[in-house]
């Protein structure tokens, strides 16, 4: 299953926080802090964690994280700043969602023009095959 940005931010979001909060990881990969959406996967979260996986290991075998976000983690992981690399995958991917969204803007106002042009040249020439 692939997750939005939207949902991916609030995952990150929510892992910071509690992070920042200190917050157990265990407790917070309960489902009962993270958002719903992630709480099917999270029970082989838990499961591979309580065995000793690492936490990047665990969400990348449950389809949660893709590669490169793994390997971000287990930058952090290895570094011990985890808290801060998941801060910046948050605003990685609430800065990508932004910049896809007004991309998305940008080409429905060009459309919207060009529509609007041919609309006017569709009617402009129905006008004088009228008048002929």
């Amino acid at each position: 299953m692939s997750y939005s940005l939207k949902q991916k931010a609030r995952l990150y979001q929510t892992l910071y926080t509690g992070m920042k909060a200190g917050l157990d990881l265990q407790l917070m990969l309960t489902g009962e802090v993270l958002p719903a959406v992630f709480l099917p996967r999270l029970r082989e979260v838990v499961s591979a964690t309580n065995q000793g996986k690492p936490l990047r290991a665990a969400l990348a075998t449950a389809g949660i994280v893709s590669p490169w976000e793994a390997g971000m983690l287990a930058i952090g992981e290895s570094a011990g700043r985890l808290e801060l690399v998941i801060a910046e995958l948050r605003t990685f991917v609430v800065t990508r969602k932004a910049r896809i969204s007004a991309d998305v803007r940008h080409v429905v106002k060009k459309l919207s023009l060009w529509f609007y042009v041919a609309l006017m040249l569709i009617g402009s020439g129905l006008i004088q095959a009228a008048m002929v």
